[in-house]
């Protein structure tokens, strides 16, 4: 079969310095036992696990040997290519392809004449995985680590098995189960909001039985003349320690925090106890409340009645319920909701069934436990399926408020939810901007108004901070920053991906007046990347590929950290004593190395040259632990989306605060 394939130049582009390999990003040498180029062998281990994970991106013809990067080229790109969709689409090799022809993109490299390979693998559905080498799903499924491709265990394999024939995992029927093992309050509770909110519905005659048969909570099966409570009707309405019986894991918390101290502990919490019933309904409804107290209810009215509902209340609700009917209560892990001044956090069992993006457009869901979904729906508690996630972001966005966060973490598989009710310009930002520029500068575009915030807050400003801040494209934030230049309201420093905004009359501590050595393409030439990312072109590719802009020099070994505690401080004094057995251990497993870090960023701002010094590690060691935890949102950076930041310095999250917790 003849493939076609994107062959085009890349007329300003020649260092791939800007790209980063992560868990997102894959160098292949591909070079072959010739020189002319062959599809590596390890390249289906990374497909496999990129398309069991993520998705990302696989580039042959790079190769990196620790920090340096060299572009290799394929001689014979066009062959390479065809052999690559021979290999994939032979069921001996691959279970499934999912590489279209419009996926694999051919790029030369400006200047050298080299010929690059970017395969872009999509995230495969619920429905393909697992996508494994081979034949047999146990010894060729692998997943995305970080930079590694792991082998997955056979409890994963299974479990991506049981999910891709499992529409939904409430259904199950418990036969031995019954109307007994249900807490009738809540049962009674449940029908008297179902009533009140439809009167006139049919299934208000029913009685128990037959109403939850309605919902899905009870069930029969005619073949085996079997009957019992299905598990939705279980974990919506059961007591708690027989829900426990079913599911072992099963555990509801939620916890309100003042800070991120975890000295402070928390200051109210619901958890199973056996004070109250344990079952979804009524933890729903105790800790709904709770995240209502405290909120701002601007005053309005519905005829003669006051409204106290606003679009924060909804996307509270809708982020709860989302938690509970998507959770995969198999799972080693808890349902946990955290409420601070600033943030809500939202964390569940499993991974979500969908690409983020994609949830995010709304229309389709792919709920893990359907009735769950339709009990909640049925009472007023959620919108239509799709919608949730869709009604947060713009609720938030609406808010001016720091986008939501949707991080997925594995093994074990869970997701979390960050909403920050923290302003993207707060209000003594604009006043300072005000009394910079007077009122001009309120009437300039969105994205130029975010640069000059961003430069208020940290006192300078990149392409790599600003873009994540906007949808707009790679060019325009290029464009915007090249105004405020031009204009006279930025001045800049540094060159290529080095360079910087800052105020002419306070500049960053690390600005220097000499010029620096172009270490890297400009942001004109980085714009070419974010053509290749263009979502008109490629949609998904652009949510595949990190931040590629423009990055401060790595000054780790020149500077001192920027705002952050010296070892001579005293509290740096007895992190020194904690670490000391650290330090004289040649070898630490993963849950030692994360526990450490955890503890050590636990209220305290630490760089990673010094979590080196503390652990006696060189940096450069330390780096993928720290961006595992990054990724699985336990630890946030000073300075997110630049980890060799001359200021960088990590933190431990709340939601760090329980993993460590649980490491022990």
């Amino acid at each position: 079969m003849k493939h076609s394939f994107v062959t085009q130049g890349l007329s300003v582009f020649d260092d791939f310095q800007a790209i980063t390999e992560d868990d997102s990003v894959e160098y292949k040498k591909a070079a072959g036992k010739n020189g002319k180029g062959s599809v590596p062998n390890d390249f289906f281990e990374s497909y496999s696990a990129m398309v069991n994970t993520n998705g990302g991106t696989i580039i042959l013809g790079i190769e990196q040997i620790g920090e340096k990067i060299s572009i290799l080229g394929i001689e014979e790109p066009e062959r390479v290519v065809k052999e690559l969709f021979d290999l994939l689409n032979n069921p001996q090799k691959t279970s499934i392809n999912l590489l279209s022809s419009q996926r694999v993109i051919i790029r030369e490299v400006h200047k050298t004449g080299k010929r690059l390979i970017f395969v872009l693998v999509p995230r495969a559905s619920r429905a393909q995985k697992p996508v494994y080498i081979g034949q047999n799903p146990f010894t060729g499924t692998f997943r995305r680590n970080f930079e590694g491709d792991y082998l997955c265990p056979r409890d994963i394999v299974e479990k991506m098995i049981a999910e891709k024939v499992t529409e939904s995992q409430d259904a199950k029927l418990l036969p031995h189960y019954g109307l007994d093992d249900l807490d009738t309050n809540s049962l009674k509770t449940y029908r008297n909001n179902f009533k009140s909110r439809q009167p006139t519905h049919p299934w208000n005659d029913e009685d128990d039985k037959g109403f939850l048969e309605c919902l899905g909570g009870y069930r029969r099966d005619r073949d085996n003349n079997q009957e019992g409570l299905t598990l939705a009707g279980l974990l919506m309405f059961g007591k708690g320690h027989i829900i426990q019986d079913i599911v072992p894991n099963y555990f509801l918390d939620y916890q309100e925090r003042l800070d991120d101290n975890i000295e402070n502990r928390w200051v109210d919490r619901i958890t199973i106890d056996g004070v109250w019933s344990g079952n979804l309904y009524d933890f729903y409804r105790r800790v709904i409340q709770k995240l209502y107290a405290d909120l701002k209810v601007p005053f309005k009215l519905s005829g003669s009645q006051r409204v106290d509902d606003t679009p924060i209340h909804e996307s509270l609700r809708e982020a709860l319920v989302n938690t509970l009917i998507h959770a995969d209560y198999s799972e080693k892990v808890s349902i946990l909701v955290i409420k601070r001044p600033d943030m809500f956090i939202f964390q569940n069992p499993g991974l979500l069934r969908i690409p983020l993006d994609e949830a995010k457009r709304g229309g389709n869901s792919d709920c893990r436990n359907k009735s769950l979904q339709k009990m909640f729906f049925m009472v007023g508690f959620s919108d239509r399926a799709g919608t949730g996630i869709p009604k947060i972001f713009k609720n938030w966005t609406d808010q001016h408020w720091h986008p939501p966060l949707v991080l997925e973490r594995i093994d074990p598989d869970e997701t979390i939810l960050q909403l920050k009710m923290v302003s993207l310009i707060p209000e003594e930002t604009f006043n300072e901007l005000n009394t910079r520029f007077g009122n001009q500068f309120r009437e300039l575009p969105e994205l130029q108004l975010l640069a000059l915030a961003t430069v208020v807050s940290k006192g300078f400003v990149t392409h790599s901070l600003l873009k994540p801040l906007t949808k707009e494209h790679s060019r325009e934030v290029t464009t915007a920053l090249a105004s405020l230049v031009r204009d006279g309201k930025l001045v800049d420093g540094g060159k290529g991906r080095n360079k910087y905004y800052f105020f002419e009359d306070d500049p960053p501590p690390f600005h220097s007046a000499e010029p620096k050595p172009l270490l890297a393409p400009s942001e004109a030439e980085l714009d070419f990347i974010y053509d290749l990312l263009d979502p008109v072109e490629l949609p998904e590719l652009a949510q595949q590929l990190p931040s590629l802009g423009a990055k401060l020099p790595d000054l780790d070994s020149k500077l001192p950290s920027l705002g952050v505690k010296e070892v001579e401080d005293p509290l740096s004094s007895a992190l020194w004593t904690f670490t000391e057995p650290a330090r004289a251990k040649r070898k630490l497993s993963r849950e030692e190395m994360e526990a450490i870090l955890l503890t050590l960023c636990t209220n305290n701002w630490l760089s990673p040259v010094e979590l080196g010094k503390y652990l006696s590690r060189d940096v450069e060691t330390l780096r993928p632990h720290i961006q595992r935890l990054v990724n699985s949102g336990y630890l946030e950076g000073r300075y997110p989306g630049t980890p060799k930041h001359p200021g960088q310095a990590y933190k431990t999250t709340p939601a760090g605060t329980m993993y460590k917790d649980n490491l022990g």
